[in-house]
């Protein structure tokens, strides 16, 4: 079961995770023996993790939490570590912070308990993210260091990708680009040799924000564009609304800012505009300034049909105009 989560985990076939570990639950409904309701639960905490980035957060920790709970009366270590993860996840995505940074540590501390390397590792790439959320950079850069000093000395390739992402966010978020840029394309290189879709996806992303931040706009095109059609194919529905919004900010560096204000509606009016993300908070709220920052360029006149184009547009249509022609550049160079 643990390695069928990490296959899909590092393919990031979330919707194919969340189907199969939601089978799993079925399967062993009603089985009151231990062993079953340990695996239940764990097939659970597997099911709200994937739940996570198909939008599901909300259910997802309410499964989490139940799975928390078995496997804590069960004391089965292993399994909580994962479950713990699954909630940690959950948290984040709803800003339940308090709740993130004490589960973060409930999972390290288990995980050294055990005396799980690999574990400590994934622990502490959670424990990392928490500190930028806090702009605590110092200490996101120490942990991620640990956790990739820790990955290399055991062998995990997969492993050392995330610590690597942490520390770009760190270098991005106090305007070393270059330095920043120098992690996420580290992180990338490493993740197409193993093909981590996870790690892929999120640097790919964060490379074009950083190339955006610098001002290299075809870069960043390229960038964003890609991300968007791995992120569309892994079903992510917060960075596929927040991928619409760089794309927006994209065109207006451009100097298209109709285009951009056309697709601003599109991202405002998505459920999953109130998602927070790891450098910038909530993406509705730099929708709406980026609308308000293009409302003073643009004539009322022009901006209001902008604006009427965009409420009538269909966002799965808009998607597919926008990335199709880089989803099929990637395909024929597949081999």
């Amino acid at each position: 079961i643990y390695a069928l989560f990490l296959i899909c985990w590092y393919r990031g076939w979330n919707l194919v995770g969340t189907e199969l570990f939601s089978e799993a639950v079925r399967a062993l409904d009603g089985e009151q023996d231990d062993d079953s309701q340990v695996v239940k639960a764990l097939a659970g905490a597997f099911q709200a993790y994937f739940m996570t980035w198909l939008g599901l957060a909300e259910h997802g920790y309410e499964m989490a939490k139940e799975s928390v709970q078995i496997l804590s009366n069960h004391e089965q270590y292993e399994a909580l570590v994962f479950a713990y993860d699954s909630l940690v996840l959950n948290a984040y995505f709803l800003g339940r912070y308090t709740e993130w940074i004490h589960v973060i540590n409930k999972m390290i501390e288990l995980a050294y308990k055990i005396g799980d390397k690999w574990l400590v590792v994934f622990g502490l790439y959670a424990a990392s993210l928490y500190e930028i959320l806090l702009e605590h950079y110092d200490e996101a850069r120490k942990r991620a260091e640990t956790g990739l000093t820790l990955a290399e000395e055991i062998g995990d390739i997969f492993g050392s990708a995330p610590p690597l992402i942490t520390l770009g966010h760190a270098a991005f978020a106090q305007g070393e680009f270059e330095t920043a840029r120098g992690y996420y394309q580290r992180c990338l290189e490493i993740s197409q040799e193993i093909g981590f879709h996870y790690a892929i996806q999120t640097s790919t992303k964060y490379l074009g924000k950083v190339s955006l931040a610098m001002g290299n706009l075809l870069e960043a095109e390229e960038y964003i564009l890609q991300c968007l059609v791995s992120t569309r194919e892994m079903g992510f529905v917060r960075d596929t609304v927040n991928l619409l919004y760089e794309y927006a900010r994209l065109q207006t560096a451009y100097g298209n800012p109709e285009q951009a204000a056309e697709l601003l509606p599109l991202v405002i009016d998505h459920p999953a505009s109130l998602e927070r993300r790891m450098l910038e908070g909530r993406i509705r709220d730099s929708a709406e300034e980026l609308l308000v920052q293009l409302e003073a360029e643009l004539s009322r006149e022009t901006y209001t049909t902008a604006l009427e184009r965009g409420q009538a547009l269909d966002l799965d249509l808009s998607l597919i105009h926008i990335s199709e022609p880089t989803r099929q550049v990637l395909v024929s160079r597949m081999p």
